[in-house]
């Protein structure tokens, strides 16, 4: 209830024509001088009142910034104002760059005071400046106005992530890929599976462990038995033709020198009976 009262009262206060006192001079201050901004990005700005010399109760603050450059997305209050939240003590206008906000302090403040932050979206870079509005106000016990210092002024400047770089020009000359051939593996022919799926199949080898014992082979592990069996085969004939062939040799070895032999003795022996029979013919 007392909140409530308290509203009224401000929005009446906030109607009264002002009358200015100089001894009691309040400001409006930002929290900070400049403000470098990319676009993209939120930034937040603190909003500070300072009474002067004597208690103030009401502020109106009216802020002008380049809404080519930002858009105010909320004002958050400091702990203890209670906000005045209807026209025209409170307006956003992102058109025309334009934001009020009013709020009363109820026990009153002495000094310098935070009044809220505003937050702000950066659509692109650029430079710029905030400044307060001279409809902003500041009311004291006396109903009377005491803000006379509103030329607080915040600079806004491009960041580096703004700067505009040249694009690459891309060539448009056409390239190819080349795709390499993949790798082929020749394989013996002999070292060449059958040309068809393996099927599994039960038989019966021997010797087992366990006679009778069934074991799965593959007609793949069949071929490399049946080829190392066809390997076996051909070195025994292999060794079988050696061996037929040094038999040869030898035999050739012996039998020719035999045989000349023999003739030779044959030849003698037909000689010896040639000159027996001349011998006798003579003695006749």
């Amino acid at each position: 209830m007392k909140k409530f009262l308290f509203a009224i009262f401000l929005i009446f206060l906030l109607g009264y024509p002002t009358a200015v006192v100089f001894a009691e001079e309040s400001e409006l201050i930002f929290s900070q001088k400049t403000l470098t901004i990319v676009a993209g990005r939120n930034y937040d700005v603190d909003v500070f009142v300072d009474s002067g010399s004597v208690k103030d109760y009401v502020v109106k603050m009216a802020l002008d910034f380049p809404a080519n450059l930002l858009e105010e997305k909320k004002f958050t209050f400091a702990e203890g104002w209670i906000a005045v939240t209807v026209p025209p003590y409170d307006i956003t206008d992102n058109k025309s760059g334009t934001l009020i906000k009013s709020a009363g302090y109820p026990a009153g403040f002495l000094g310098k005071l935070k009044l809220g932050t505003i937050s702000f979206y950066s659509k692109r870079g650029g430079s710029g400046k905030l400044t307060f509005l001279p409809e902003s106000l500041a009311y004291n016990e006396s109903g009377r106005n005491t803000l006379l210092d509103y030329s607080a002024t915040l600079a806004i400047n491009a960041g580096v992530g703004n700067i505009a770089l040249k694009p690459v020009s891309q060539s448009t000359t056409a390239v190819s890929a080349v795709v390499p051939e993949p790798m082929k593996t020749v394989l013996p022919k002999e070292l060449i599976p059958p040309a068809r799926p393996f099927i599994r199949e039960k038989l019966v080898v021997e010797p087992l462990p366990t006679p009778g014992a069934v074991v799965e082979i593959s007609d793949y592990e069949k071929y490399l038995q049946q080829m190392e069996l066809d390997k076996l085969i051909q070195d025994d004939k292999n060794q079988a033709q050696i061996l037929d062939d040094k038999i040869n040799q030898m035999k050739n070895s012996f039998v020719a020198p035999f045989y000349t032999m023999i003739g030779s003795l044959l030849i003698v022996f037909v000689g010896v009976i040639v000159a027996g029979f001349g011998s006798r013919n003579v003695r006749v």
